[in-house]
């Protein structure tokens, strides 16, 4: 990119941090109050590329007002650059998360869950109250007016009560943050330089940012990609209001044609994923599906023969062989992915002990202070150790799962906790371990918005156009620090006016908080030993994955990456399995007889069912907030 990057990009920090208190008052309302989109829940997130779209278009606009004032050859081109676009772009993609399901959404209320939920039938207060810090939550007294008010809404937000654990609960996601940027920055060597991972997520931002000699919206194919969703969803949203309609079938129920042998089992298309999955590698989406299909074998021949090994024991998704399963083949996976960056991380870690590099010592900063709080709580510093490498471990893979295989959504089968269970049992934690542990839940559950995707994919960006890596990070993190304190204002005004309950939102109010409690308590009254089921699915998992790398490695033209394999139990893959098994298809058709270029002339195509993708929520909330409509959500993207 020519665009000149030499000074610090105030003008684009500046509009990016207006855009960021902007989405951050937003997001709120939408999830809890409107509900017609996820805004921040997704690796490529809604709301926020909806910014980035219509300031990209007002800035095209903004050009050609330019042009037509100063004549037909001169004037700006643009208002923006794009390396300001760029830099725009990836501020929001930062700040995401924070306002939706990366942070707000399931932290606070999480704050409240284990003192308004408790009960006899429970023995919560017994349980954990006694275990859990003052300066963790807002008040530990169920009938005080802090908690009463929040679930009953109708009243402004008590501040002194909110305010001292906020900014405790600040400076531990801050440090996570720090951690996180580290260790982006010190697997980007190898991700993005060395093995050249595509990231197809940032296939629409870079056509809209690089500078082709023919961008993809100058022609009919990209545009009839856009109406193919936009056409599609827009009909079956105009049938909620006019229920006489018939709708366009997008999917079906295979469990109901097949017996309900396989579990859960539908085919459902997503146009808009299709167009990701469009320009994911051929073995990598052949590997989503073949793993889902595996899983759904399973499920099949243990019910055939009388076995219950396939179908029992999942947590919300999925039974407990998918899980471990899944967990074996992640393992194995991380051990590989850490093999081929070794140089790359020894040479980082030996200039880091010289003074030269920072990533480093930025990791071990961060990681000293997330012990440190937690210790300071009364987790057990061995505990928290452990349980803060399964996180980043499980973070990175599913990171690599973004990156690689092009998923808009992600979710771990498991949680930290099960990866300490299934080799040292549940005997190793003590009720204070499990009272402190119910808070760090929102870290790892439903990890949809987190905060890792977002920094690679600005790395991404950074190295695709040209711009300085460190710059542009510290723009990112000057997003999240004005996006902590905007999202928690947002999110408790909005909840102590509506009120925090199942009616404004039942999975946000009572389903995800206290999922974490209940399942802790069970394990608190039946403490186990090392898990042996687990091992054993965990060995067959690994096991099947290292011979699927080895066939990958050792055989050119093996069709079936492993990589799918980690989350074929889980609801994400349950989701989108078939518009991956479309989208592989119609690429392995397109480049077996047509080669190379019928596969970029379809590409324009594939990019226009991923803006389509984006539009027509957007579209339809703009049309829902005209008429009042509110929980009609469009769901171009799983989930």
């Amino acid at each position: 990119m020519n665009d000149s990057v030499d000074k610090f990009p105030s003008r684009a920090v500046g509009i990016g941090l207006v855009l960021v208190v902007l989405l951050c008052w937003v997001s709120p309302y939408e999830d809890l109050v409107l509900q017609n989109m996820i805004p921040g829940g997704h690796s490529a997130p809604m709301l926020a590329t909806l910014f980035f779209l219509v300031l990209a278009g007002l800035n095209v606009l903004a050009g050609l007002l330019a042009r037509t004032l100063t004549g037909a050859n001169g004037g700006p081109a643009r208002w923006l650059s794009g390396s300001d676009l760029a830099i725009i772009f990836c501020m929001l993609l930062a700040a995401s998360g924070i306002p939706s399901m990366g942070l707000v959404d399931y932290l606070i209320p999480t704050l409240v869950a284990p003192f308004y939920y408790a009960d006899t039938s429970n023995d919560w207060a017994a349980l954990f109250h006694a275990h859990i810090p003052a300066w963790l939550v807002p008040s530990k007294d169920p009938a005080s007016p802090v908690i009463q008010d929040f679930v009953r809404g109708g009243s402004k937000v008590p501040w002194a009560a909110w305010l001292p654990c906020l900014v405790w609960w600040t400076t531990f996601f801050a440090a996570l943050y720090l951690a996180t940027f580290s260790l982006c920055l010190l697997l980007s060597d190898s991700w993005i330089r060395a093995e050249r991972l595509n990231f197809p997520l940032m296939e629409l931002p870079m056509a809209l940012l690089g500078r082709a000699e023919r961008r993809p919206w100058q022609t009919s194919v990209f545009w009839a990609g856009v109406l193919t969703p936009v056409l599609v969803h827009s009909w079956n949203a105009l049938t909620d209001y006019k229920p006489d309609l018939p709708k366009v079938p997008l999917g079906v129920n295979l469990a109901s044609l097949l017996g309900g042998t396989f579990g859960a089992f539908s085919a459902q298309v997503y146009p808009a994923l299709m167009g990701f999955f469009y320009f994911v590698p051929t073995s990598v989406t052949c590997g989503l599906w073949v793993s889902f299909a595996f899983m759904k074998g399973q499920r099949h021949l243990g019910s055939r023969f009388g076995t219950n090994w396939f179908s029992t024991g999942g947590v919300w998704y999925g039974s407990a062989s998918e899980l471990y399963q899944g967990m074996g083949a992640m393992l194995v996976l991380l051990a590989g992915w850490a093999w081929i960056a070794r140089e790359s991380l020894s040479q980082q870690v030996a200039q880091a002990l010289k003074g030269r590099s920072l990533a480093f010592w930025g990791l071990v900063a961060g990681l000293a202070y997330m012990l440190l709080f937690w210790a300071l709580a009364g987790l057990n510093l061995a505990i928290g150790l452990a349980i803060f490498v399964a996180y980043f471990l499980i973070a990175i893979a599913l990171t690599r799962l973004v990156a690689q295989a092009g998923l808009p959504y992600v979710q771990a089968a498991f949680v930290p906790s099960d990866l300490v269970t299934s080799f040292a049992g549940s005997r190793v934690f003590s009720l204070k371990d499990f009272s402190l542990l119910g808070f760090q839940f929102p870290l790892s559950f439903d990890i949809a918005g987190f905060l890792m995707p977002s920094v690679f994919h600005g790395l991404k960006v950074s190295d695709r156009l040209g711009l300085p890596p460190r710059r542009l990070l510290l723009a990112m993190a000057l997003a999240i620090l004005v996006a902590m304190p905007v999202a928690f204002y947002s999110f408790l005004t909005v909840t102590y006016e509506h009120g925090g309950n199942s009616v404004t939102s039942w999975w946000y109010f009572e389903g995800s908080p206290k999922l974490p409690f209940s399942t802790f308590a069970g394990m608190a009254k039946a403490p186990k030993t090392t898990d042996l089921h687990a091992l054993s699915f965990i060995g067959f998992g690994g096991a099947l994955t290292a011979g699927l790398v080895y066939l990958l490695r050792h055989f050119p033209g093996w069709p079936i990456h492993p990589l799918g394999y980690m989350l074929s139990g889980t609801w994400v893959i349950h989701l989108s399995w078939f518009s991956c098994f479309l989208a592989w298809c119609i690429k392995s058709a397109l480049v077996r007889y047509g080669g190379g270029r019928a596969y970029h002339a379809a590409a324009p195509f594939f990019l226009g069912l991923i803006l389509g993708g984006f539009i027509t929520p957007g579209l339809w909330a703009l049309i829902d907030m005209w008429t009042g409509k509110t929980g009609h959500a469009i769901s171009t993207f799983p989930p």
